[in-house]
């Protein structure tokens, strides 16, 4: 099936991508981009039944890298007193705390689109339907340990 799926070009599409700030909730930000994995099985599910999909084909995934500051402000300046790295000659990069990691939260689905205008439509509906199942399965009240009940 996967084999077949590949040969039709039939893969798997990023349909939601989130940031920290997407999330209105502290507790639900903090969950989805905290160490734990456990939700991830249940939103999958919750996701392809939602939708239609094979519940095999869909995959949560939290993705973290350091901030493009960090390789950007790494830049040797030339100056009359001397060369100094970037991050020490801009004001904006000396002002950001190197350390800053860029967070996202993707979830990928086997989904055919008709046509452009059609994958704007679902993009936009996917986002806001995946980020009220996200705080549903986590939001207030929720025993965060139960979310993967249906994993």
């Amino acid at each position: 099936m996967i084999f077949r799926q590949l040969q039709d070009r039939k893969l798997l599409k990023m349909i939601f991508e989130a940031q920290e700030r997407d999330f209105e909730d502290p507790e639900v930000r903090k969950t989805v981009f905290g160490d734990s994995n456990d939700f991830f099985g249940a939103l999958e599910q919750k996701i392809a039944s939602a939708y239609g999909f094979d519940k095999n084909l869909v995959a949560a995934e939290r993705l973290s890298f350091k901030s493009a500051t960090r390789t950007e402000s790494d830049i040797v300046v030339l100056r009359p007193g001397g060369r100094r790295l970037f991050r020490d000659e801009s004001v904006l990069f000396s002002s950001v705390n190197q350390s800053i990691q860029e967070q996202y939260f993707h979830v990928y689905a086997p989904v055919c689109y008709k046509d452009d205008r059609e994958k704007r439509k679902r993009q936009t509906e996917f986002f806001s339907e995946i980020l009220k199942m996200i705080t549903e399965l986590l939001g207030p009240g929720k025993d965060k340990s139960n979310a993967a009940g249906g994993a």
